[in-house]
């Protein structure tokens, strides 16, 4: 019942845009926001992952030198109907404590995905924007995150591989010198 009135409402907000083309009637409009809003194949793998999951992280500083190595755990959940994953983390990392959410997003019309990052190292969002050629098993993400050292947005990349329902692994690599390097793993596994 709340979504029919959130759709109501949306539609008659959105409506005076839509008024200038008088092709499009309202059960057109109705039909272009179900197909928006209803959670798709993209969304339904996401929901495999919801659980509890430990995750093992190595995190590198400039290319060829030793990572630092932290374990931690992952909740995983899904937000708002099934339309978008949660991830929950929490470790320790060079003694410090560490928590870290993600918010994992599958955009119906713009046939993309859409991953969000914060964590209690800094202040800021990190945003990515991804592909899969495999139906999800693999998302390919690029984007920005802020680098507090350079006083500057620095372009990422991530890839992550959903192994299988119990084993993801994911690779973020960032720039040091202009050159591309891994700067980060998690293997996460249940």
């Amino acid at each position: 019942m709340r979504y029919s009135i959130f759709l109501l409402i949306l539609m008659v907000i959105t409506n005076f845009t839509y008024a200038q083309n008088d092709k499009m009637n309202l059960d057109e409009q109705m039909k272009i926001w179900m197909e928006y809003s209803t959670p798709s194949k993209a969304h339904q793998s996401f929901a495999k992952y919801v659980g509890d999951w430990k995750v093992t992280s190595k995190m590198w500083q400039e290319p060829d030198t030793e990572p630092v190595i932290s374990e931690g755990t992952v909740n995983m959940k899904m937000l708002l109907g099934g339309r978008y994953l949660k991830t929950a983390y929490y470790a320790n990392y060079m003694g410090m404590p560490f928590e870290g959410i993600a918010v994992d997003a599958y955009d119906n019309a713009k046939k993309q995905y859409i991953s969000i990052w914060m964590d209690n190292f800094g202040t800021g969002i990190s945003i990515m924007y991804g592909k899969s050629d495999d139906d999800g098993k693999t998302v390919f993400y690029e984007g920005i995150m802020f680098d507090p050292m350079q006083n500057k947005d620095v372009k990422v990349k991530s890839i992550v591989n959903y192994i299988s329902e119990n084993d993801i692994l994911m690779e973020m690599y960032g720039y040091y010198n202009n050159i591309e390097f891994k700067s980060m793993e998690m293997r996460y596994s249940r």
